[in-house]
């Protein structure tokens, strides 16, 4: 990441931008300014979700953004122009249900709310697991679109029966007594440790 940062290409007079998540796998770049060897600032500004971040990357707000691999993949397919330079974080979803409530295995969700957020690993890893163990995910369920950070309230009102994310969300949900962990989808033949990068403008590279 150093290079991508520090090179005499990317020396320039104003600070670089990063978009970021605030989460325990995701909070990387808020130390990026200690590893920077040149005069240049790092500004780290918050999102909740990839496709703002994404957003405000081609629009030339951002010089650099975090992306799950899912959406750097489809943003690439669309030819929009964005390059993934570096990984961000690996194997930190799970699958959260109401404590103590009806839902005790995977079969268990079937006709229930799940929330997720569209267009993201989480939701690749959500359709894998309910596909996995029976349950189609557009017929048998009802995916509910939520913010991952309103995620654990709405599981906590009852507004959903579950979610699928990453962490801290779902520790979150242990250590405050409303959810328990329902399963942590990874397998080893399928998506393994697939989570999440940091995208650049093509042009970036070019300077």
């Amino acid at each position: 990441m150093g290079l991508i940062l520090t090179g005499p290409s990317l020396l320039w007079s104003q600070d670089f931008r990063v978009g970021t998540w605030k989460t325990a796998q995701t909070i990387q770049p808020f130390y990026y300014q200690k590893f920077l060897s040149t005069p240049q600032r790092i500004r780290v500004f918050s999102f909740t979700n990839p496709a703002d971040q994404k957003m405000a990357l081609l629009a030339g707000s951002l010089d650099m953004c975090g992306t799950t691999l899912a959406h750097a993949i489809h943003s690439t397919s669309r030819g929009e122009p964005v390059v993934l330079v570096t990984s961000l974080c690996n194997k930190c979803s799970a699958l959260v249900v109401k404590r103590g409530g009806p839902v005790k295995t995977i079969a268990d969700l079937r006709g229930r709310k799940i929330g997720y957020v569209p267009g993201t690993m989480h939701e690749i890893l959500l359709r894998e697991v309910l596909t996995r163990n029976g349950i189609s995910p557009d017929k048998d369920v009802y995916l509910t679109r939520v913010d991952f950070f309103d995620m654990g309230m709405a599981l906590a009102r009852g507004s959903i029966d579950a979610f699928l994310s990453g962490e801290p969300f779902p520790t979150l949900a242990v250590v405050q007594g409303y959810g328990t962990i329902l399963s942590y989808p990874y397998y080893g033949e399928s998506i393994g440790t697939i989570n999440a990068g940091m995208l650049v403008r093509r042009e970036t590279l070019r300077k």
